[in-house]
């Protein structure tokens, strides 16, 4: 609302539209202006009048230009900053999953380095931390509750296979070492056996040989007892043939 303090002339109207449009404020200059054409009687005033409402109006219609114009900059520049902050957050949100998904990876290799090196405490731990950062991670949930698993089932099988194996090998060496002792000792037995009866033989044969010796001598010391009774015989006869003499 207006208040106008002057009398309700044109001349006053003018002046009141005139100094609200000296301070900015042409909209509430033209009903002053429209009054006073409406109640002005002499044309050159009202000439003047409409001039001035014109005046008016083209301000108006510059400063409303101007605030669309400032409103449309204040909208390109509100949505260039949302756009820039988009950017930005699309860009903070890219650098962390690519960190994330870096630490994912680092966290995998571990994982995987202790898995085939058939260490499964260690790869268990790793791959519980691959889901603590990414918790829908199939690849780790596949290795906990499947691959890990029939790993270490396998590697039991391989081991008890393995086990079994080298039972077996060790039960046929022991069987043929048995075998080879039980040879060995009937090498030994047969070759004590042939020994024994080579000794006997030597035995025997040693005997024969003493046996022929003993009566080689008796036969040598009757020959010469003998030959000694004939010796003292003949000597007896001699020795009586002389006394006969």
């Amino acid at each position: 609302y207006i208040t106008i303090k002057r009398e309700k002339t044109v001349e006053g109207l003018i002046k009141d539209a005139n100094y609200l449009c000296s301070v900015g404020r042409q909209s509430d200059a033209l009903p002053l202006y429209n009054y006073a054409y409406d109640i002005a009687r002499d044309k050159s005033v009202k000439k003047e009048i409409a001039i001035l409402k014109k005046q008016a109006e083209r301000v108006i219609v510059a400063e409303a230009r101007k605030a669309k114009r400032k409103e449309f900059k204040e909208k390109v520049k509100k949505k260039y900053q949302e756009k820039k902050a988009q950017v930005k957050a699309k860009e903070e949100k890219r650098l962390a999953a690519r960190k994330k998904q870096k630490k994912i990876n680092d966290l995998y290799k571990e994982a995987l380095s202790y898995y085939y090196q058939d260490d499964f405490i260690k790869a268990r731990e790793k791959f519980k931390e691959v889901l603590a950062v990414s918790p829908n991670d199939k690849r780790a949930k596949a290795y906990l509750e499947n691959k890990i698993p029939a790993r270490e089932k396998k590697l039991e099988e391989i081991k008890n296979k393995k086990a079994a194996y080298e039972a077996k090998i060790k039960a046929k060496k022991e069987a043929e070492a048995r075998k080879k002792a039980e040879i060995e000792a009937k090498r030994r037995a047969k070759e004590e056996k042939q020994a024994q009866k080579r000794a006997e033989k030597e035995a025997k044969k040693k005997a024969r040989a003493e046996e022929r010796a003993r009566k080689k001598a008796e036969i040598e010391a009757k020959k010469k007892a003998e030959k000694e009774t004939k010796g003292a015989k003949e000597a007896g006869k001699e020795i009586n043939q002389g006394d006969v003499k």
